[in-house]
């Protein structure tokens, strides 16, 4: 297989395993099997970004978000906890609609630990960060996430 091969390939399976992940993420009726698939999927998606040509920072984050929600639908609060940490500390030089969803994950991550101190003070500070996105429609879907988390 040649490097172009190769990256193409790489290109293909982050976004087909991300997608994916989505059709799981969406299902609420997931089965544990489907629930261990969405996981895996997710994973994997990560796994093929790090070795394509436009990965950065920004780009890492969105995988991170993605495995954080992931472990939270799981019931999994110390890895969701974990990934948002990544998500957050690869986020912090990204635009706010980005670290809006940093805070997001941590505070759906808090949530499942039920810790609802942290949760709050994540969600306050992911409101924070969407009054700074510019993009009406961008800060209103950060909001529409924030939306009960912090109650």
């Amino acid at each position: 297989m040649t490097d172009e091969e190769k990256s193409k390939a790489h290109r293909w399976f982050a976004a087909d395993c991300y997608n994916r992940t989505w059709t799981y993420m969406d299902n609420p009726g997931r089965t544990p099997d489907e629930t261990q698939a969405m996981i895996e999927s997710c994973l994997a998606s990560m796994h093929h970004w790090r070795f394509r040509e436009d990965q950065n920072d920004e780009k890492r984050s969105i995988g991170f978000w993605q495995a954080s929600r992931v472990y939270a639908l799981a019931g999994n609060a110390q890895e969701s906890l974990r990934y948002g940490e990544l998500c957050l500390r690869h986020a912090a030089n990204a635009e706010p609609f980005y670290r809006a969803y940093a805070h997001e994950a941590l505070a759906r991550a808090y949530g499942v630990q039920n810790d609802g101190d942290s949760r709050r003070r994540h969600v306050e500070l992911g409101r924070a960060e969407a009054a700074m996105v510019t993009s009406e429609e961008d800060r209103e879907v950060v909001l529409n996430d924030l939306t009960g988390l912090g109650d």
